[in-house]
């Protein structure tokens, strides 16, 4: 279904097939227009999202800045879901833009469960984009 689109991002460049097979048809389309707000800080995360057309930035709403763009192949969403914590800051898309969504019903039910070493690796990968995202502030 999205199979073309998926060979974008990153995230599944590693990825085992069986992986891929098992969670890319639960992916589901979602598109934001320009300066359209995906989350705001503070809220409960509930998905993953992966950027297949546009960009997206980091916001502080405090300050009134974007900071960190992130484009097509990238991915964000990932780290409130790892360190299980409320969202730590906005994303608004700078574009019209599309993602594909990973519901944390995937990760919970199939990542951990079915692939272990995939989580114990978003994990890891958390940290490090955790300390980039921070060194960018």
């Amino acid at each position: 279904m999205y199979f073309g689109v998926i060979k974008k991002i990153r995230f599944f460049d590693d990825k085992d097939n069986n992986l891929i097979g098992s969670i890319v048809p639960l992916l589901t389309p979602f598109k934001a227009a320009k300066y359209e707000f995906i989350y705001k800080k503070n809220s409960n995360p509930s998905s993953i999202f992966f950027i297949t057309k546009g960009r997206v930035s980091f916001y502080l709403a405090r300050k009134g800045i974007a900071f960190k763009d992130m484009v097509e192949g990238g991915y964000f969403g990932d780290l409130d879901i790892v360190f299980q914590r409320k969202r730590r800051y906005s994303m608004i898309s700078t574009v019209d833009s599309d993602f594909l969504v990973m519901k944390k019903f995937i990760i919970k039910d199939i990542i951990v469960k079915e692939y272990p070493e995939v989580y114990e690796e978003m994990s890891l990968v958390a940290v490090e984009r955790e300390k980039r995202v921070k060194a960018a502030k």
